[in-house]
């Protein structure tokens, strides 16, 4: 355990304190909580970080689902997240706000309110935007939150009907569309340009409750996944820089909804706290138009490029063979979802690098925070397509059960781990037996590709 504490005490200083922790890991009741005496902001590490920040540099990069591109430099995304943090509290009427729903795709406004929110230490819950009415009214009911925010328009009635029936707290549906007198909506437009504005940082706790994430609920009801702050963020930049070699000069194309973790964790907060830059597309899957999707590569300076297996496949269907992307800055190939087939990692490494080079095929949880499992980007010797490749710690074990399947423990928990599930105490005692962590079955995986 001395090891252990040692490890992240040193991996914690990459990011920024407004008081370090000496207290590094301790458990109460069952509980892990990690760095409980230190006191951070995370959007503060994401935008404010001058050692590591050119402010006229491109923080995030927005492609629509029309294919437009739009450009924030960290100025112009500083100001944007000040003046929505403050506009939250003048349409609140200055009410505490303590739980918001972000019903949206990745773009502009999911990402200026997730940073907003973590400005402010207010706890959110980012719903898939595709997800049906009885699936949102399930997670609303969970989360139970004073303000919403969407970019549907045709979602206003449904949330307000919502509101109506929850008239005991103060409920407010912020939406970015055209405006209206409707009660209970504000409008906000999230792209208009403003002057400067300044609001100050609330310094909280390690263990705030950042956000929660649901998982799909294909299985039963939906589990609302809740993450840290500090210990969640320090993760995310460890595992960025250890899988993918993210850095302050990455820039970073994650093609995952604002739902997902990735959305989250190496969409959003990892890129931005290292100072890189990030790409949000709104429609993933206008990426299969390959031509555009190779003119973004070259003219964007893409240098990370992680993308879903499912569209990895549909884009081996419809390259045809004589193409080839080789004359490019690219540095690291992701991939993310579901199982990678070895035949399309080969083709994806083959079609995108100029020599063979592993595919960072990663393997993790939305209760994990993070990579768990995934080759390193720099593996250019003894690559085998399709594997999951090396841990990132040696908290893991994998053992054979019974039913003869694979399956991996937790032997100690990490700082990108889970900290509650919004369901109650029955859910969290499935996960966690004593101080063990049993996850998964890891199904019909190879033991060589461990």
């Amino acid at each position: 355990m001395k090891k252990i504490k040692s490890f992240w005490k040193k991996i914690a200083s990459n990011i920024i304190w407004r008081k370090h922790p000496t207290k590094i890991l301790e458990w109460k009741r069952n509980k892990y909580f990690w760095f409980t005496d230190g006191r951070i902001n995370v959007a503060e590490n994401c935008l404010l970080n001058s050692k590591n920040k050119d402010k006229t540099k491109n923080a995030i990069i927005f492609i629509d689902k029309n294919k437009n591109i739009k450009k924030f430099n960290y100025f112009e995304l500083t100001n944007k997240v000040n003046h929505f943090s403050n506009y939250l509290y003048q349409v609140s009427k200055n009410k505490i706000i303590k739980n918001v729903v972000i019903h949206s795709s990745a773009n502009i406004t999911s990402a200026i309110s997730m940073l907003a929110l973590s400005k402010l230490g207010i706890h959110f819950s980012v719903i898939f935007e595709d997800l049906p009415n009885n699936a949102i009214n399930e997670r609303l009911k969970l989360v139970n939150p004073d303000v919403i925010i969407t970019n549907d328009v045709s979602k206003i009635k449904f949330f307000k009907k919502y509101i109506n029936k929850n008239k005991n707290l103060k409920k407010i549906l912020i939406c970015s569309g055209k405006k209206s007198n409707q009660q209970s909506v504000s409008y906000y437009n999230f792209t208009k340009k403003e002057k400067k504005q300044n609001i100050n940082y609330n310094y909280y706790e390690s263990n705030n409750k950042l956000f929660t994430l649901f998982t799909s609920g294909s299985t039963g009801t939906p589990k609302g996944i809740q993450h840290s702050s500090a210990p969640y963020l320090v993760y995310s930049k460890y595992s960025s820089s250890n899988k993918f070699g993210m850095n302050k000069k990455s820039v970073v194309l994650t093609a995952s909804d604002a739902g997902w973790i990735n959305g989250h964790t190496y969409s959003l907060f990892a890129p931005l706290s290292f100072g890189a830059t990030t790409i949000l597309v709104e429609s993933p899957f206008m990426l299969l138009d390959y031509l555009f999707l190779y003119r973004i590569i070259k003219e964007l300076k893409i240098t990370i490029l992680y993308l879903p297996v499912t569209l990895l496949r549909l884009l081996k269907g419809v390259i045809p063979e004589s193409e080839k992307m080789l004359k490019h800055k690219l540095k690291t190939l992701g991939s993310m979802g579901e199982p990678l087939a070895a035949s399309i990692a080969e083709w994806y490494s083959l079609n995108f690098f100029s020599k063979k080079k592993a595919i960072v095929n990663t393997y993790f949880q939305t209760e994990t925070g993070g990579i768990i499992s995934a080759p390193n980007y720099n593996n250019v010797g003894g690559v085998t397509y399709g594997t999951v490749g090396t841990t990132l710690n040696k908290h893991i074990k994998y053992f054979k059960s019974k039913k003869n399947k694979f399956e991996l423990e937790l032997i100690n928990p990490w700082p990108g781990c889970m900290i509650d599930v919004i369901n109650g105490n029955s859910y969290w005692k499935k996960y966690w037996r004593g101080r063990k962590f049993k996850l998964f079955d890891y199904g019909s995986f190879l033991k060589k590709n461990l």
